[in-house]
């Protein structure tokens, strides 16, 4: 989660991190609520071919796809962390 980097000093050097944060949490809420309805996503290949429907194939791919928004949504917000790149100006090269 990015919640601890929200501070007013972040937010007013890098605005987009409040629509992106909370873009982030809604993608875990939306996870959460896919996994709820199909349960058999979360037990893994031991689905049996009579419980695939297009509705579990697509929420498979929601997921999926969720799951990498959240990683690149992640490291963007690491990346322009204002706290972050004063850190790293400190590293001798």
């Amino acid at each position: 989660m990015t919640s601890d980097m929200l501070t007013p000093a972040v937010l007013a050097s890098v605005p987009e991190h409040t629509v992106l944060s909370v873009l982030l949490e809604t993608l875990f809420v939306a996870r959460s609520a896919l996994l709820a309805r199909h349960a058999s996503l979360d037990e893994g290949p031991s689905v049996s071919l009579a419980e695939v429907t297009p509705a579990l194939c697509s929420a498979d791919a929601v997921v999926v796809h969720l799951g990498a928004l959240a990683v690149s949504l992640e490291r963007y917000l690491e990346a322009t962390n204002p706290r972050r790149a004063s850190y790293l100006d400190d590293i001798p090269y």
